[in-house]
């Protein structure tokens, strides 16, 4: 099983990172070392005459064995739980040959100074674009349809930016996270990276987002017959924009976000927060940290809320009329999947169990 793990290096002196299929993990020089050793099937007596002879450390072997126990081990063996699930590999988008040209578009200035510019843009354009409605079930199909192609031109800006700063990228795919289908891209090696770094490969789909939605700004300029189509293609680009803008859920605000915390687990330290809250426990968390809980909590509400309303309205429509309407659908398939990732995670910890 150690064979199969890969060592990356990183920008960081005596950081490294190992990665297993989906896995990753930021790691020091010891635990580097003794990776390479187990690929290799070596004793850790061997592991411990290299240690002494490279770097003159004396490690007790009990030392060694620990660390392969407890650190190695629990990566290499253990389940990551996350809202995404992987449906299908659509391509491997490291076989594209890119022209250095198109790659210089994420260097720091040019990035920051055009992606400001083309927000503005987008966003005084965007109250206009909101009354604009499709007519036809032809015109709404062209809509979506112009949206799939947006965002996956999304994943495409990730790769672009990973690809400026050396970051392999091997998959670009479908999947459902939570309970939207959404494409995903395969971002696990950006660890290697700084946070700067990180943060344009992170905003690079946002950024290419708001370049599509120039160009259909200037399509329903120039196809007059289809121009409320591109407008309300335009509407709901810049919708999913500031969606993906929300650091609440995992989409790139979150990441985002992340690293301009020193790449914080907001998630997990958000949660130790609410915890100690319910036990009347004072958090010794920073106050920023504080802060992005106390907005969590009033977005997780307004989320269950909603739902709960979504919720009674459709038992209510469904008592009166023995009909379903879109918000029935809607809270069903949310339902169903809530109650698959429940069972999903028991099964888990079962076979962890056992």
């Amino acid at each position: 099983m150690y064979k199969e793990i890969e060592i990356i290096n990183t920008d960081f002196d005596n950081k490294y990172l190992i990665r297993l299929n989906d896995k990753t993990m930021q790691v020091g020089f010891m635990v580097k070392d003794i990776v390479e050793f187990l690929k290799e099937e070596k004793s850790s007596r061997e592991m411990q005459n290299h240690f002494k002879r490279k770097y003159e450390l004396l490690i007790d072997q009990y030392v060694i064995d620990d660390i392969i126990e407890n650190k190695i081990n629990p990566f290499v063996i253990k389940h990551v739980d996350t809202s995404f699930n992987k449906i299908l590999t659509l391509f491997n988008p490291s076989v594209l040959s890119v022209p250095k040209i198109i790659l210089e578009i994420f260097s720091r200035l040019f990035f920051y100074t055009s992606g400001l510019i083309l927000f503005l843009f987008n966003g005084y354009f965007y109250y206009e674009s909101i009354r604009y409605k499709t007519n036809s079930v032809f015109e709404a199909g062209i809509v979506y349809t112009v949206l799939l192609s947006v965002l996956l031109l999304h994943e495409m800006g990730h790769f672009l930016a990973a690809k400026k700063y050396d970051t392999n990228v091997r998959e670009i795919g479908l999947g459902w996270y939570i309970f939207l289908p959404v494409f995903y891209i395969d971002l696990n090696e950006v660890w290697k990276l700084s946070s700067k770094k990180r943060i344009i490969i992170n905003l690079s789909g946002i950024y290419m987002q708001l370049v599509c939605g120039i160009l259909l700004l200037l399509l329903s300029l120039f196809v007059n017959q289809y121009s409320n189509v591109f407008m309300a293609a335009f509407f709901m680009n810049f919708s999913i924009v500031i969606l993906n803008l929300n650091p609440f859920l995992k989409f790139d605000g979150y990441w985002v976000l992340s690293d301009l915390l020193e790449g914080k687990d907001l998630n997990s330290v958000s949660n130790r927060i609410m915890r100690k809250w319910l036990c009347f426990k004072k958090s010794e968390e920073e106050s920023v940290m504080i802060v992005y809980t106390m907005l969590r909590m009033v977005f997780m509400i307004f989320i269950i809320s909603t739902f709960i309303r979504l919720l009674f309205m459709s038992i209510y429509r469904i008592c009166m009329t023995g009909k379903m309407d879109s918000s029935g659908i809607f809270v069903t398939v949310l339902v169903t999947v809530f109650l698959y990732r429940i069972f999903k995670k028991r099964k888990i910890k079962k076979d962890e169990l056992t």
